[in-house]
Parts: structure tokens; C-alpha cells; sequence
């Protein structure tokens, strides 16, 4: 009997303690207590609380405050009403499992206001996923057996170190478990910064797991199999969007674009990491530009084991590409990348830059780090703390540091960086530092409107051998206006670096150059000085920027040139620049050097130039280019040393309709002077070279010994040209070449008197004054020429003396080296008389046959004419005459 009044008592005290007023103080501690020992975290109950007595215990309770439940961050976390049930013989063991968990009003604040330096992964991520040491503490873990359903949900997370938040407005969440044999089932309806938002899915440790998730536009799916413990988890994760710019509207950040987006991959979560095998990411955006990304993730929370392909393009390649005519014409086309990363670092490799003008091709870039992502207020994507490093991870040649104000715009580029060269880098030569270091400074940003260079400066100093300073500034690299840059070198003994770098020793000892480039709205100013063992060069042009009809307008000046020493700097320079003609060294190892060695042997390592191989023949039209550009160069040299036929020129060089032309151009071969202009069509034939000009000086006696006429005669021939020849045959220019010349002599001398024998017989020969004097005066000589592949021909030409007038017509052969001559010396007024004797000059140019012919009369007899009255001397009198009257 006692024991039943025991039991009733103590059921009654039970009861009271459950449910009386009078113990609620006493149920709130304990409902606190045994919650924050079971969530490890801080729990206060604020409003009443009540347990339900029975197999399962149903606790109810209000006004419950959650305090660090996530420690890193400054939380409010409150729930309107809670309840949930666990079974009462739990209550002897020293825990006990909450099920059937039910939740309305849940309001939670979130604010992150510092970075957690040893917190990887973060804190969140732990809640969520738990921890590699403590897995099972993970909210996924933890509700895996469980059935929850909270309404009215209301939570906001505010990153202040991203700048990132996320206000969730849940109308339900409710996870349930019908049997233990089904799958759970997990169903979420509401909104996500204010986008449709809707979580369904399935999963069980013996079923594939499923969730599709829709958020604005955007639909998730992860689907796979979870382990026994239901810690990892192995799937597929598929993404499609059928706005990019609504998508980004749920993370509040603004691109400025829309498109569309599909991305798969395989997925495995584990505590503590999250690994991403077969990415495929293709991305289309509205303005014709396409992404693409394939490759792998060892582990996306710490950017580890990172590879893969990227890949964009945009509308010009899958389309006609046009053609730059000015440098803002110019347009990014497309890259692609291999990125790769390590511990959180990430570097690009084989760099590939497509434009409308050229491309580029790059080994390596990085490794790239990035401090932190942050979303700013008008919902850019900022990142901060960039560093870029170019070249051998162990010795890069360039770094950088910076920020980027907005990732998804590519704007507020602001970066600053350090240059170290080592000089051996420019020359291909090893051991690299034996030529000195170019170290430098350089910051480059968009502040000017679109990106550039705003400083640049470096310079090599302290070798015995050469030197080097370079200054740029381009604060828009697409507005030349801004362009300012200026280089100087300087070989201190160019024989000494030639015989370093192991290229053929020339004569030049000092060669310096020094080079100013100024902008302009569309032209380019370019003062530039060489110097050359004493004797300078000065070249002052403007180059005009409109790529099909590019101008060029300048002078080139020198008091004194060897063009012998000009040749030699050519040739060094050329080969100095061009690693396919430089003899590279061996290094004091013994080893063959390679530029720009990376880590891995096997990779074959290109410098990072331009390639030269670039099709740019599909972006330029050279031919309209050549046709419509406009040059005009001025050329005054005061003395051309080394060149014995051009003592100085004074000329220009023309470029116009796509002729070239080079005029005047004065050369003097001893006492012959010649006056020439020269022409070339670069685009119809720029295999021919036409040469046009005027000569004066040519002996008398020479011409006629190499015409084969061995007559004593002095005086000075002068005369015009215009011969066209063929450049594809340089060693035969005069052999390939076309035209004609016409050869003119006003007085002279002729050392003897045999042509008044020759054109007017013995006796008036005999009773002449020729004869006395041993010569004969000149009066004039014509020689009209013409030249056609080899054979100079000569037609009606003409040497004329007071009394007499020879004419001669023939050939020469250059090719054969032969001639074909004929002369016929007459009376002067008296054509049609007959030669007392002509003369044929035959055979080789070593020795040739000189015979007298028949003497030529008309049929008939001869003919008396009458000298005419406005007769012309040097011209064949057979085309001036009157016919005499009968006697």
C-alpha cells in the first residue's frame, strides 16, 4: 500500500513539474541545459515550456534563443515555437536523441565580420558538413534520421569580409521520414533575395539520393549515393540557367550581361573537402561571347589540385572578322588557358590570345593567388590581394600585385609590379645574368578609360658591355594619344657582346640607339637617333594609324654614312634578335641552355613573343593596304662613305597608289653623273624595279670602243633613260631589263680624219682641212638605244661633223657578248649619194671583225637633193631633204 502511494505521489510531483507554473523557471533550465549540451552551443529558453509525458516525451516550448551555435559569427537566432519528441528511457542514459522536430517563426541573423585564419574549412561549412575529426557534428548528418518541419522561416547571412548576403524567406521546411525502409523526403518553398526559391528531393543510405532545387531561373539537380554513415556523399551535379543576369540578381550581384549556362559535374562531399571530377561549363551570353571549361577539382574549399581547360571566343570568330584599320579598331577575339592550382594558388598555362590583329601565345602565367572575393555595395565582385608572377616559378621575370574592382565586367583594374630580366632572356644566351638584369617597376590599371600601362621604367646597368633603359606610358593602351615611350641601348663594345653571345664578330665597335615614341589621335610620332662609330643617323617620322591607308611622313638625316657599316649593324642586330641565326653559347654547366626552362623538362618552352607563324594574312588585306597607303620620306645624307658611284643623297621616298618611288637619286660613277628616279608597283608587280633619269659625262671614246668602233674621239655624252628590269634575277638586272636610252653629244673631237675619208672619198679628203689638223671636229652625236632582254639595239643613230654625217643601226648581245653594227658615212645634206665606204663591225666583244661593204648607191643612180632650208643636225638626213631641179 505504501508503495502505491509512492508511486502516486511521485507521479503527481512528476506531473506538477511538467506542467504547474510553479516549476517553469526549474523547466526552462533544464530545457536549456540539456539543448545547448546536445547542439554544443548555447541555449536559451525564454517562454514557457512544456513536456507531454509518455513513451515519447513531446517537449514544447517558446522563445528560444540560439547563441554560438557558429562561432565565427555574430548571430541572433530565435525561435517563435519548437517542439520535438525523444524517447523516454533515454532519459537514463546520459543523452538523448531529439526526433520529430517542428519549428515555427525562425528567425536567424548571421554577420561575419572577420576572417578566421585556421578556420579551414570555415565555420559554416563545418555546421553544415561537419569536421574530418568530428563528422557526424554536421546539421546533415545529424537530421539524417530525423523528421523536421520548420515554417516561417526567416534568415539572413551577412558576410562584411565578401560582402555577401543571402535573406532567406522560407514558407516551409520540412524533411520527413515515412518508414525506415522509404526514402526521406526533403521539400523547401520560398524565396532567396527575394527569387523564387524551391528545394525537393529524396534520400536514404540504400537509395540514390536526388534533389532538384529551382532558384529564379536557375535548376539544380544533384542526384547519387550516399555511404553507410551517410557522411560522403558521391553524385552528379547538372546546373541550368536560363538567365545568367537573373541568377546573378539571387547572389545581388550585377554583371551587366545575361545569357545562359550549363554546367555538369561528378561531385563527392566529404567532411572537411568537396571534389569535383569531369566539369563541363558551357556559357553563352547574350552578346554572342561563349565560354567553355572542362577538367577537374580536387578540392574546391581549398582550390587544390585544380585542372582545367578554359576556353572563350566571341561573335567575330564564328563570323567575318574585321579587318583593323585604326588600334581602337582592334578586338579581343578569344583566349584559352590551362589553369592549374595548388594549396589556394592558381596559375595559367598555355596562354592563348586571339585578336583581330595577331595572336599570342604564352607558357605560363602565374602562379596567380587571390586574397579574397567581395561583392561591393552596387554589386560588383571585387578581388583583392591578386598576384600574378610570370615566368620560372623559382626566377620569374614579372610580378604583380593588385586588385580587380569588378570580375564579372573585367573593370577598376589597378595592379603595381616588379620587372627582373635577365639580359641573357633577350639574346637567348646562357648563362642568363652574364648580360646584366633589366630591373624595372611598372603599375597598369583602367583608371584611363580602358586598360594600360600608366608607368613604366627599368633599365640595365652596371655591364661593361651594353646597356639598356626603357621608359612607356599608355594609360589606354587603345588611345595611342596617351602613348609616350622612350629606349635607349648601348653597345659599349659590340665586338666583345657579339663574341659572347655567339654571333660573327663584325667591325663596328660602339652602336647606341636611342628611341622616343609620342601618341597621337591617329598618328605616331616617332625622333630616333643611331650612332655608328662616331657618325650618327637622325630619323624623325609620323606614322599614321589608319591600318588600310597607312601614312607615313619623316626625314632621315646624317652628316656622314658608311653604308658598310650600316650593312654590318643590320647583320648583328639580325642576328642578336633572332635566336634562329644566334649561336647560343653552353652554359659553365655543360649543359645545353633552353629559354624560359620550366619544371618540367618534357615541356618544349616558348618565348614569350608573338608568334611569328600567326595567319594574319586572313586579317590584313596587303594588298589594299599597299594600294592605299601614302609615304613620303625625305633623304639627306651629306657624305655616303664606302660607296664610290653615290657621294650624298638628297632624295625621297614615295609610296602612293601602290607605286614606290625613290627620286631623285644622284650617283656618280667617276666622271658619269646620273640623275634617277625608281619606280616599283609593290601590289600589281613588285618584281619590277623601273629606273627613269637623266646621265651626263659618258666619254665619247669609251662608248664607241665598247661599241666596237676603235675611234680616236673626245668630248662628253649626255642623256635620258627609262629602262625596266626584273628583281627576281638580281645578278642579271641589266640582262632581264627592258626601256630605252637616248644618248646625246653637243661638241667633240675626233682624233682622226678617216671619217671625212670615209663619208666623202679620197679626193676631197686630200684637199681637206681635216686632214691637215689629224682630226675632225664633233658637231653633234645621237644615239637613240634600245634595251630588250639583253640585246641593246641602236637605230638610225648619229655622229655628225661639219662636212660629214655617219649613221649607224645594229645590235649588241650582252648575253652572248656580241655585236652587230653597221655605218654609213655620207656627205653632210646628201642622203642619197653613194658611201665611198661603209663599214660592219661583227663578232665577239674580245674581237671584233671590222670590214669595209660594197659602196651603197640608190637603184638608179644617184640622187641630187637640196640641203633643206631648216635642216637639223643629228638627225639622218634622209628624213630632211628637197629634191634638186634637173639640169
Amino acid at each position: 500500500m505504501t508503495g502505491i502511494v509512492l508511486v502516486i505521489l511521485a507521479g503527481s510531483f512528476l506531473t506538477l513539474l511538467l506542467s504547474a507554473s510553479l516549476f517553469q523557471e526549474a523547466r526552462r533550465e533544464i530545457a536549456s541545459r540539456v539543448l545547448s549540451s546536445e547542439l554544443s552551443a548555447e541555449v536559451q529558453v525564454g517562454g514557457d515550456v512544456r513536456l507531454l509525458p509518455g513513451r515519447r516525451i513531446r517537449v514544447e516550448l517558446t522563445d528560444i534563443r540560439l547563441i554560438d551555435l557558429v562561432p565565427s559569427l555574430q548571430r541572433r537566432m530565435h525561435l517563435d515555437q519548437a517542439s520535438f519528441d525523444f524517447k523516454a528511457e533515454r532519459l537514463l542514459d546520459t543523452g538523448f536523441e531529439i526526433e520529430n522536430l517542428r519549428v515555427s517563426g525562425f528567425r536567424a541573423d548571421f554577420d561575419r565580420n572577420t576572417v578566421e585564419e585556421e578556420s579551414e574549412p570555415s565555420d559554416v561549412v563545418a555546421l553544415i558538413l561537419g569536421t574530418e575529426d568530428d563528422p557526424g557534428a554536421g546539421l546533415l548528418a545529424y537530421f539524417r534520421h530525423r523528421e523536421v518541419v520548420l515554417e516561417r522561416l526567416a534568415v539572413r547571412y551577412v558576410d562584411n569580409v565578401t560582402g555577401f548576403r543571402f535573406d532567406h524567406n522560407l514558407d516551409s521546411f520540412i524533411l520527413a521520414q515515412p518508414s525506415a525502409d522509404a526514402p526521406g523526403r526533403l521539400l523547401s518553398e520560398g524565396s532567396v533575395n527575394g527569387k523564387p526559391f524551391r528545394l525537393e528531393g529524396s534520400f536514404s543510405p540504400d537509395h540514390p539520393f536526388r534533389s532538384d532545387m529551382r532558384l529564379g531561373k536557375a535548376d539544380i539537380a544533384l542526384e547519387g549515393l550516399t555511404t553507410s554513415s551517410g557522411e560522403e556523399y558521391d553524385g552528379t551535379l547538372t546546373l541550368r540557367t536560363a538567365s545568367l543576369g537573373d541568377t546573378l540578381d539571387a547572389t545581388l550581384l550585377d554583371g551587366e550581361f545575361d545569357g545562359t549556362a550549363q554546367l555538369s559535374a561528378s561531385l563527392f562531399l566529404a567532411p572537411g573537402s568537396l571534389r569535383l571530377q569531369d566539369i563541363d561549363l558551357a556559357v553563352q551570353l547574350d552578346t554572342g561571347t561563349n565560354v567553355t571549361a572542362s577538367g577537374e577539382v580536387g578540392d574546391l574549399l581549398s582550390l587544390d589540385a585544380v585542372d582545367i581547360l578554359a576556353d572563350i571566343s566571341l561573335p567575330a570568330t564564328r563570323g567575318v572578322t574585321e579587318r583593323v584599320r585604326y588600334i581602337d579598331d582592334l578586338r579581343f577575339l578569344g583566349a584559352s588557358a590551362l589553369i592549374l592550382g595548388t594549396d589556394g594558388d592558381l596559375r595559367l598555362d598555355e596562354v592563348n590570345l586571339h585578336t583581330n590583329a595577331m595572336d599570342a601565345n604564352f607558357e605560363r602565367i602565374g602562379p596567380i593567388s587571390v586574397g579574397s572575393l567581395h561583392r561591393q555595395e552596387d554589386g560588383a565582385l571585387a578581388v583583392s590581394e591578386v598576384d600574378v608572377k610570370v615566368g620560372p616559378p623559382e626566377s620569374p621575370v614579372a610580378s604583380a600585385t593588385g586588385t580587380i574592382g569588378n570580375v564579372l565586367t573585367a573593370s577598376g583594374i589597378a595592379f603595381d609590379g616588379q620587372i627582373h630580366i635577365p639580359g641573357g632572356y633577350l639574346v637567348s644566351f646562357k648563362p642568363l645574368d652574364e648580360l646584366g638584369i633589366f630591373r624595372g617597376q611598372f603599375s597598369a590599371s583602367d583608371a584611363g578609360g580602358g586598360f594600360g600601362i600608366d608607368t613604366l621604367s627599368g633599365e640595365i646597368a652596371g655591364n661593361p658591355i651594353w646597356s639598356l633603359s626603357a621608359s612607356l606610358q599608355a594609360p589606354d593602351l587603345k588611345d595611342l594619344a596617351s602613348l609616350s615611350a622612350d629606349l635607349s641601348v648601348d653597345w659599349k663594345d659590340l665586338r666583345a657582346f657579339q663574341s659572347k653571345v655567339g654571333t660573327a664578330v663584325i667591325g663596328v665597335r660602339d652602336l647606341q640607339a636611342d628611341l622616343a615614341i609620342q601618341g597621337g589621335e591617329r598618328a605616331l610620332s616617332v625622333e630616333s637617333s643611331f650612332g655608328v662609330d662616331g657618325r650618327s643617323v637622325d630619323l624623325s617620322v609620323e606614322f599614321g594609324l589608319d591600318m588600310e591607308a597607312p601614312s607615313l611622313r619623316g626625314r632621315l638625316a646624317s652628316p656622314e654614312v658608311s653604308l658598310e657599316d650600316l650593312n654590318r649593324v643590320a647583320e648583328a642586330i639580325l642576328a642578336i634578335v633572332d635566336p634562329k641565326t644566334a649561336i647560343v653559347k653552353e652554359s659553365r654547366s655543360g649543359r645545353s641552355p633552353k629559354p624560359l626552362v620550366l619544371e618540367e623538362p618534357r615541356r618544349i618552352v616558348k618565348p614569350l613573343v608573338i608568334d611569328p607563324d600567326a595567319p594574319v594574312e586572313s586579317v590584313f588585306d596587303w594588298e589594299d593596304i599597299l594600294r592605299n597607303a601614302d609615304v613620303d620620306l625625305g633623304i639627306r645624307i651629306g657624305r655616303l662613305v664606302g660607296q664610290q658611284s653615290v657621294a650624298a643623297l638628297d632624295s625621297a621616298l614615295s609610296l602612293q597608289g601602290g607605286v614606290l618611288r625613290l627620286f631623285p637619286v644622284r650617283a656618280d660613277f667617276g666622271p658619269v653623273a646620273v640623275d634617277l628616279s625608281a619606280w616599283m608597283d609593290v601590289v600589281s608587280a613588285p618584281d619590277r624595279l623601273r629606273l627613269q633619269g637623266n646621265m651626263r659625262g659618258v666619254d665619247i671614246g669609251r662608248l664607241m670602243r665598247a661599241s666596237g668602233v676603235d675611234f680616236p674621239a673626245s668630248g662628253t655624252v649626255s642623256g635620258a633613260f627609262d629602262l625596266t628590269t626584273d628583281l627576281e634575277e638580281p645578278s642579271d638586272l641589266l640582262l632581264t631589263a627592258r626601256g630605252a636610252a637616248r644618248l646625246k653629244l653637243d661638241t667633240g673631237q675626233l682624233g682622226t680624219s678617216l671619217l671625212e675619208l670615209a663619208g666623202r672619198g679620197v679626193l676631197p679628203w686630200l684637199f681637206s682641212r681635216d686632214l691637215a689638223r689629224g682630226g675632225s671636229r664633233i658637231t653633234c652625236a645621237v644615239a637613240p638605244l634600245g634595251l630588250e632582254r639583253g640585246i641593246l639595239s641602236i637605230r638610225d643613230g648619229v655622229l655628225e661633223t661639219p662636212t660629214v654625217q655617219l649613221v649607224v643601226t645594229g645590235a649588241v648581245d650582252l648575253r652572248r657578248e656580241s655585236l652587230e653594227l653597221r655605218g654609213e658615212p655620207r656627205s653632210v645634206g646628201q642622203p642619197f649619194e653613194r658611201s665611198p665606204y661603209p663599214f660592219a663591225v661583227t663578232g665577239p666583244f674580245a674581237a671584233p671583225d671590222v670590214a669595209l661593204q660594197n659602196a651603197l648607191a640608190p637603184r638608179g643612180g644617184p640622187i641630187r637633193v637640196k640641203p633643206h632650208p631648216n635642216r637639223k643636225p643629228c638627225v639622218p638626213d634622209r628624213r630632211q631633204f628637197r629634191l634638186a631641179r634637173p639640169r
